[in-house]
């Protein structure tokens, strides 16, 4: 069995800050900005969809489209899918290392980010403020928020096709040769 460390969620280069532990201990990684098909305003935790949190935690900041993936969080969607699965995509030179590394059915993908505590403040999210001597409510932190284990590999386009809710089915993903789906 092997396991594979991925990075994903906000960054420096994309979305443009930590990805928030919730005030109720939740990670909730931020996909990142992109011009798929899920938007922000679709997707949502406790009631808020992440646009809302986001322009809360990010004042004059807009975000539009993500790409949602993985996809491994059930009822984050507004209109849930039906005969959703737990996904994950990779196309191009990453799908070419793992295929190299001979990644197969049974192996698991252990998922991390950036992330810092938020709390509600007259009732909006942000960002916990620097305390002293409180290391993990003042910083920001690398963390694992998300395992998935390999039960399929999918790399035809047409079987692949059959998971439009994700952003590797999308028409422009699926002409390309080198993208796969994990399941």
């Amino acid at each position: 069995m092997k396991i594979i460390l991925s990075r994903k969620g906000f960054d420096n280069s994309h979305g443009g800050c930590p990805s928030p532990i919730m005030p109720d201990g939740t990670l909730l990684s931020m996909p990142i900005p992109s011009k798929d098909n899920v938007r922000y305003c679709d997707l949502q935790y406790n009631g808020i969809n992440y646009d809302e949190l986001l322009r809360q935690l990010r004042p004059g900041k807009e975000y539009d489209t993500c790409h949602l993936d993985p996809d491994i969080r059930t009822d984050i969607r507004i209109n849930n899918v039906k005969k959703w699965k737990p996904a994950f995509g990779q196309i191009n030179a990453a799908q070419g290392l793992l295929c190299n590394s001979g990644v197969d059915k049974g192996d698991i993908f252990l998922f991390f980010g950036w992330f810092k505590q938020t709390e509600i403040k007259d009732g909006k999210y942000r960002f916990t403020r620097r305390k002293k001597d409180d290391f993990f409510h003042s910083s920001d932190l690398q963390v694992i928020y998300g395992y998935m284990q390999v039960g399929e590999i999918i790399k035809e386009p047409e079987k692949i096709a059959d998971y439009k809710w994700h952003p590797h089915a999308s028409y422009i993903k699926l002409k390309n040769h080198t993208n796969a789906l994990y399941i």
